[in-house]
């Protein structure tokens, strides 16, 4: 009997305490969430985007590179058409479109 009353009272508490772990963990993500965000630098898109341009040269077409990071290998300097297709569409959209 004591025994039962022991495992009546454990599950009884066990599932108490997966509630309030729940809620718990999910009160700190949603309150860690915005404080992330609102400390990680904002980066504008159109900012890079523009930057990129204006340090290319000025002869002949203009194709961004699609891997800027790649050091060498097959990707180095590849620049596929939808990606300049996105980066042309998302200058208009900046209002850059002078620059495109």
């Amino acid at each position: 009997m004591l025994l039962e009353a022991i495992a009546h009272c454990f599950y009884r508490y066990r599932r108490l305490y997966l509630h309030a772990w729940i809620v718990t963990m999910f009160t700190i993500v949603s309150v860690a969430a915005p404080l992330q965000a609102s400390v990680a630098p904002k980066a504008s898109a159109c900012g890079y985007l523009a930057g990129l341009i204006d340090k290319a040269p000025p002869s002949g077409p203009l194709f961004l590179t699609s891997y800027p990071t790649v050091e060498s290998g097959p990707l180095h300097g590849a620049a596929y058409l939808y990606d300049n297709a996105v980066a042309a569409i998302a200058l208009v959209g900046c209002g850059e479109q002078d620059k495109a």
